[in-house]
C-alpha cells in the first residue's frame, strides 16, 4: 500500500507566515527523511503505481510536492540527492509562464506589511497585532477559496487598490529550464497541477476541463513526453472533476486527506508537517 505524502514550499526559515500550508522549515523534510528508509520511497518513473496501490502487504511512501516553487531546486532537490529519495513535483503552469502567483502569498504579503485593511464594501480589519492579522487572514483567504479564478481575481485587486498596495513578490518560481532539466532527473517526476491553481469545482465544466487539459497539454510540450500524473488544487475534487481529469489523458490524479476507494483518480496525501506527527 502507498501512502501519499505532500508539501508545498519547503524553507529554512520564515517566523512571520500567516499561512503553514504554505510554508514548511526545511526540518520537516529532513525529519521524514531521516526516520525513512530510502528504499521504502517508490520512484514513479520507473514502475507502475498501480500494482503497489492495490499491494496491501507493504508499505510504500510517495513523496510530492505542489506548485513548482523555486525553492525546490535550490533547497529540497540537495536533500533528496543526499538521501536519494524520488519525489513527484506538480507544476501550476501560469506561475511557471509568470502570469500568476499564488492569491494567498500576495494576501499574506498584503497583512503582514499594513495595520488595517480596508475592502470595498466600508469594511475596516484591525491587523496590528499578529493574532489580528492571522484571523483576518483566514477570513479572507476562505473568502477568496471560495470563488472562481475571475471573481478571485476581481477581489484580490481591489483589495490591494483599496489598500494602496503594489505586491513585490517574484522570481519565487521554477522557470521552465529548471523544470525539463528536473524531468531528466531520475528521481524527479513532473505532474501537472492546473494552469491557474483554482477551486476546480467552483467553475463550469469548460473550465474544469481546460484548466486539466491545457495545464498537461503544455507539460507535455515542454518536456517532451506523456504526463500521467495530476495533483487537485485543494485537494477539491468530484466525480465530474475526475471524470474530466480521465478524459484528459491522466493516469492517477492525487487530493488530500482523504481515504482511499482504490480509485487511482482520487488517491488521497497526507499533509509532511502532519505525518511526522502522526496526526490523521
Amino acid at each position: 500500500m502507498i501512502k501519499c505524502i505532500y508539501a508545498h514550499n519547503i524553507i529554512k526559515n520564515k517566523t512571520n507566515a500567516l499561512n503553514d500550508n504554505i510554508y514548511l522549515s526545511v526540518n520537516h523534510l529532513y525529519d521524514l527523511l531521516k526516520k525513512t528508509k530510502a528504499n521504502n520511497f517508490i520512484n514513479p518513473k520507473y514502475i507502475d503505481l498501480s500494482k503497489d496501490f492495490y499491494d496491501k502487504n507493504e508499505e510504500k511512501l510517495l513523496l510530492t510536492f505542489d506548485d513548482g516553487f523555486k525553492g525546490f531546486i535550490n533547497l529540497v532537490l540537495p536533500i533528496l540527492e543526499k538521501f536519494q529519495i524520488p519525489a513527484m513535483l506538480f507544476i501550476t503552469t501560469e506561475f511557471v509562464n509568470g502570469k500568476r502567483i499564488a492569491y494567498e502569498l500576495i494576501l499574506e504579503e498584503l497583512i503582514l506589511a499594513k495595520d488595517e485593511i480596508n475592502l470595498r464594501d466600508g469594511t475596516i480589519y484591525s491587523t496590528k497585532d499578529i493574532n489580528d492579522k492571522k484571523m483576518v487572514y483566514e477570513n479572507l483567504r476562505l473568502q477568496l477559496k471560495k470563488v472562481n479564478t475571475k471573481a478571485r481575481d476581481s477581489f484580490l485587486n481591489s483589495l490591494l487598490n483599496y489598500n494602496n498596495f503594489t505586491s513585490e513578490i517574484n522570481n519565487i518560481y521554477l522557470k521552465w529550464e529548471d523544470i525539463i532539466k528536473l524531468d531528466e532527473h531520475p528521481l524527479i517526476t513532473i505532474g501537472a497541477h492546473t494552469q491557474t491553481h483554482p477551486v476546480l469545482s467552483k467553475l463550469s465544466i469548460f473550465e474544469e476541463y481546460r484548466e486539466i487539459k491545457n495545464s498537461k497539454k503544455e507539460l507535455e510540450k515542454k518536456i517532451g513526453h506523456r504526463v500521467d500524473y495530476f495533483s487537485y488544487p485543494y485537494g477539491a475534487n468530484s466525480y465530474i472533476t475526475r471524470s474530466l481529469a480521465k478524459l484528459s489523458g491522466i493516469k492517477y490524479a492525487f487530493t488530500t486527506d482523504s481515504d482511499y476507494n482504490n480509485n487511482l483518480l482520487n488517491i488521497p496525501r497526507k499533509d509532511l508537517k502532519k505525518y511526522n506527527e502522526g496526526k490523521s
